[in-house]
């Protein structure tokens, strides 16, 4: 037996219309990285992410208000994630997460 709320029905991968979509092969949604920053740590706690990519849990950490550190090798994916991580100082929205609460598709 779960609870509902264990169980994500509203994640997608970012596609090509939504203002976070990258040309990384396997990136995953703001929406999604929110969900498991908010469930796991508290404004100010410090969230690290290897194997980056273009820093989603970076850039999500950031809008959220926490701390973190992100580690890629390449160079493409590290341009992108800075990027994305300068942008999310401005820009603070995560699209499907609105005034503390997530909404369906």
């Amino acid at each position: 037996m779960t609870y509902p709320s264990n169980i994500w029905f509203d994640i997608t991968v970012p596609f090509w219309s939504m203002s976070e979509n990258t040309d990384h092969p396997t990136q995953k949604s703001e929406k999604l990285f929110a969900k498991l920053i908010l469930a796991s740590s508290k404004p100010g706690d410090k969230i690290y992410e290897p194997f980056a990519g273009v820093c989603t849990a970076g850039v999500v950490a950031n809008k959220l208000g926490r701390n973190y550190t992100c580690v890629e090798i390449e160079k493409e994916y590290c341009e992108l994630g800075q990027y994305r991580i300068d942008k999310s100082e401005i820009d603070k929205a995560i699209q499907g997460y609105e005034g503390g609460v997530f909404r369906d598709r």
